[in-house]
């Protein structure tokens, strides 16, 4: 029995197949940038992430699918890819890190308060 674990981060995709006793069996990474096209902006293209999670997978796994009884995901934190109804990317994904919507922040904290922010959402009020 194996658990392959997958997480796709900011700067990379890293695939990791553990043993039931935690040893590593195999493990693959898959490095990206992501792209500013303005100050404050951060962007990253779903197309890289999503081969960069195709391709650890794929060579992670390649000898040890049928092993394999549990898969774990994690992501970047609040991230954005808005999609088509088939599941294309309309455009890159916003990275928690963008800072385009300062001005909406800081209407919300006027408005609500950071408090009741965290309170309805469960986390901090940022861009």
């Amino acid at each position: 029995m194996a658990l392959l674990s997958v997480d796709i981060g900011t700067g990379g995709t890293r695939s990791v197949l553990f043993s039931e006793t935690g040893g590593i069996i195999a493990s693959a990474y898959q490095e990206y940038s992501y792209v500013s096209p303005r100050p404050g902006w951060a962007e990253l293209d779903a197309e890289t992430i999503w081969d960069a999670f195709r391709k650890t997978v794929r060579d992670t796994a390649k000898r040890h699918g049928k092993q394999i009884k549990a898969v774990c995901l994690s992501c970047m934190s609040n991230n954005i890819v808005p999609v088509r109804r088939d599941g294309t990317a309309i455009r890159n994904g916003i990275l928690s890190q963008d800072n385009r919507s300062t001005e909406e922040t800081v209407t919300i904290r006027d408005v609500i308060g950071e408090t009741e922010y965290f309170r309805i959402r469960g986390g901090r009020l940022r861009p």
